[in-house]
């Protein structure tokens, strides 16, 4: 089971829910309005009905505070596309790059291109929500913003309605989300909210206070039988200003004549705020929902947005902003993931010391069988002795004349690679590789061995060589070093070399090495 809470505060209302998400699926526990005043502490007013130590908290940034942008980056993988975004924003945030936030949702389109959608503020804005948080006795987990609480009410509510608009009536700002194929398309802040209908009524009556206002303006009939000239010329400049909004949703393309629309937040009876909408935006209005509902549109889709579990979550608490109980939970994961690897690392050492100690027993139980009864078989047993037994027969296989070469007497690749890491011309005094002569690529081949039934034909290897010096004096100390030959190399044989433009090619035999391996 988890829990969210969520505040959203409008005007001097502080507007709170408490979601809880379990297998029984997602209920509403509290909803709940709290004035503010100095004095005030929400959690203390909550507490006895919360468990302080159960609920993810979260808060949302004013809608005017965040950017909402859309772009489209020709790159495939997202991790790339998350790092280029920052560069491909500079024209389109009015922030310094240094000062802005950004909290992006990635969405892979084709095989060859990124779509990201992105919610972006500044760190002013972010450190005063956060000052006004601690203010309030709050500290919140997550920091989202309004618009994706719109977002999380419509795949709640309407979650077959692909291209629909939501509008907020907010208390002093009122804002609008137009979803495209259940993507966010377009989000816009509208600079005016119930408090200015109450200013313009206020005019009209005067000698009413604001709380008898909105007593009042719960009543439908109420302003039908009253003489309002400041309300009724505010009333129009409204219409005027949703007429030219839906003007531009359709210029955008955000809405059609077709689009269906859900109206949110407190909708006054006799403001008859559905009837003007319909005569200005759009007719198609979705039916009205539950009055709790639309009046806590907003913290409730804050508290689904923290439940949700999918990459759609806008946290807005990044980088040094992160909350410190975030990063001790990272640190406590980190120190068990850490510990976990450690102590399978150990157990795969036991495991692979335990097979191999078994594997060198069956080898000791094989060897028991091929060695005289005089011979200990408690001191054969051990490692010590199983190595020196392998390299007498070895050794001695190497120093009989046999009718067919079991072991070759030519040079390994390991004999190769350690003989050029410690060359004379290719390294220094104390091993280390020249800088002037860097080796490209070698080759060893063994052109050359016997055969069953060729029994007489021997163990010969070549070696290639290509590497590149920028001193040519280097090149031809190397040079005639082969020429001279050593213990790996035959002088007798063929060497070519050939040079080209700070490049040079070489190859040459190997000698055997000398009975016994020595």
């Amino acid at each position: 089971m988890s829990r969210a809470l969520s505040f959203y505060q409008e005007g001097n209302a502080l507007k709170v829910a408490l979601l809880r998400k379990d297998k029984q699926g997602l209920s509403v526990e509290v909803l709940k309005t709290i004035l503010i005043d100095e004095n005030v502490k929400p959690l203390y007013i909550l507490d006895s009905i919360l468990d302080q130590k159960s609920y993810h908290l979260v808060t949302a940034l004013d809608p005017s505070e965040v950017i909402f942008r859309k772009i489209h980056l020709p790159i495939a993988d997202q991790k790339k596309a998350l790092s280029a975004l920052p560069f491909q924003l500079e024209d389109l945030l009015p922030y310094p790059p240094e000062q802005t936030i950004l909290a992006p949702i990635l969405k892979k389109v084709g095989k060859a291109a990124t779509s990201a959608i992105l919610f972006a503020t500044q760190e002013s804005s972010l450190m005063e929500h956060l000052s006004w948080a601690k203010e309030l006795g709050l500290d919140p987990d997550q920091v989202t913003c309004a618009p994706i609480a719109l977002y999380r009410i419509a795949k709640w509510l309407i979650p077959k309605e692909e291209n629909a608009c939501l509008f907020y009536w907010g208390e002093t700002k009122s804002f609008c989300l137009c979803l495209n194929g259940s993507e966010i398309f377009l989000t816009q802040v509208l600079h005016f909210g119930l408090s200015h209908f109450f200013s313009a009524l206020a005019q009209d009556f005067p000698e009413q206070s604001a709380q008898e206002l909105r007593a009042l303006a719960k009543d439908p009939e109420w302003l039908l039988s009253q003489s309002t000239p400041h309300y009724s010329r505010f009333k129009q400049e409204i219409s005027q200003e949703l007429a030219r909004f839906s003007i531009f949703l359709k210029n955008k393309q955000a809405s059609n004549d077709e689009t269906k629309w859900l109206m949110l937040g407190e909708c006054p009876a006799a403001f008859h705020l559905p009837l003007l909408f319909s005569e200005t935006i759009s007719p198609h209005l979705l039916p009205a929902l539950s009055p709790d509902i639309q009046h806590y549109a907003l913290p409730i889709g804050l508290a689904l947005n923290a439940l949700a579990e999918d990459d759609h979550s806008v946290q807005l608490l990044q980088g040094d902003w992160t909350p410190k109980h975030q990063l001790k939970k990272r640190k406590r994961f980190t120190t068990i993931y850490l510990a976990l690897c450690a102590v399978l690392t150990c157990l795969t050492f036991i495991c692979c010391h335990w097979i191999t100690h078994k594997k060198e027993k069956i080898l000791a139980e094989k060897l028991v069988e091929h060695l005289p009864l005089t011979i200990s078989r408690d001191d054969l047993l051990s490692e010590e002795a199983i190595r020196m037994k392998v390299w007498e027969w070895e050794k001695s296989l190497a120093s009989q004349k046999l009718s067919f070469p079991f072991i070759s007497p030519a040079p390994t690749v390991s004999d190769v690679l350690a003989w050029l890491s410690t060359h004379p011309t290719l390294s220094d005094s104390e091993g280390e590789k020249k800088e002037e002569i860097e080796i490209k690529s070698v080759r060893y081949q063994l052109y050359k061995y016997p055969k069953l039934g060729e029994s007489k034909d021997p163990y010969l290897a070549r070696v290639e060589l290509e590497f590149t010096s920028t001193s040519a004096r280097l090149a031809r100390e190397f040079h005639d070093a082969l020429l001279k030959g050593d213990r790996l190399v035959n002088p007798k044989k063929e060497i070519k070399w050939v040079s080209q433009s700070g490049t040079y090619f070489t190859s040459f035999e190997l000698q055997p090495l000398k009975k016994g391996g020595e």
